[in-house]
């Protein structure tokens, strides 16, 4: 037997023999990551989910609350802005660590929210989905709330409105912080930021642009800040 606090070396076993131990108000449980090992009819999500992001997957799953977000490029983006803002502030009262301690992102495969979400309230009670505010937003929401899920379990952007869009509220608070990313993404030279947040919502998972607009932002002050709010409305919501 092995115990481990580390993600890593956790998923370096078999998936199966892994065991999530959770004390609930005094009531000891242990779930198997994996209840059986995956076939060869198991769905292409599924395997990328448990095999390639496995380490992820449990990092996440050690966190009081799990949020699984529409896409794999909703989580890349916001892995990218969280780590250097954590980083960049201080311990006392700064928003984005209460996010990062609490919260765990998972990777979502092929936008496979409710398959997800359904896989993971097996072996962890606080589950929480985001996703976007247009019709495939709503269609999710609807397919969870019937799958189950708790209406305070799902958060849902403004009517329309997608994560880059929240983009446009940070840059709001100094548009200025912009030119970082004008600077380090030739094919944005002179651009806004509406400019910016439409080139980021046609270049899915495009790293570099994404660690330059972290970049950007959490060496600005006031956009910083509104980083932060943005990461402590979420981890209000979770609960």
């Amino acid at each position: 037997f092995v115990t481990t606090h580390s993600p890593i070396i956790a998923a370096m076993a078999d998936p199966t023999s892994v065991l999530l131990l959770r004390n609930a108000g005094g009531i000891l449980t242990a779930k198997p990551f994996l209840e059986k090992n995956l076939d060869g009819q198991a769905a292409n999500w599924r395997r990328k989910f448990y095999q390639h992001n496995r380490t992820e997957v449990i990092n996440a799953l050690m966190h009081s609350f799990v949020l699984v977000p529409e896409g794999r490029s909703d989580h890349l983006l916001l892995q990218t802005l969280l780590k250097p803002l954590m980083l960049r502030q201080g311990w006392a009262g700064e928003h984005a660590h209460s996010f990062g301690l609490e919260v765990g992102l998972v990777p979502t495969e092929d936008a496979k929210v409710v398959e997800t979400w359904t896989d993971l309230q097996r072996v962890h009670p606080c589950v929480c989905c985001l996703v976007d505010g247009d019709g495939e937003g709503f269609r999710y929401s609807a397919e969870l709330a019937q799958a189950g899920a708790r209406p305070g379990s799902i958060i849902r952007w403004s009517d329309g409105q997608m994560l880059e869009d929240v983009l446009s509220w940070i840059f709001s608070a100094d548009p200025a912080a912009i030119a970082v990313v004008t600077r380090d993404i030739p094919t944005l030279a002179d651009a806004d930021v509406p400019m910016v947040v439409a080139h980021a919502k046609t270049k899915k998972c495009d790293l570099v642009l994404y660690e330059s607009i972290a970049d950007a932002i959490v060496n600005n002050e006031a956009c910083r800040e509104r980083a932060s709010e943005l990461f402590k409305g979420m981890a209000v919501r979770r609960s």
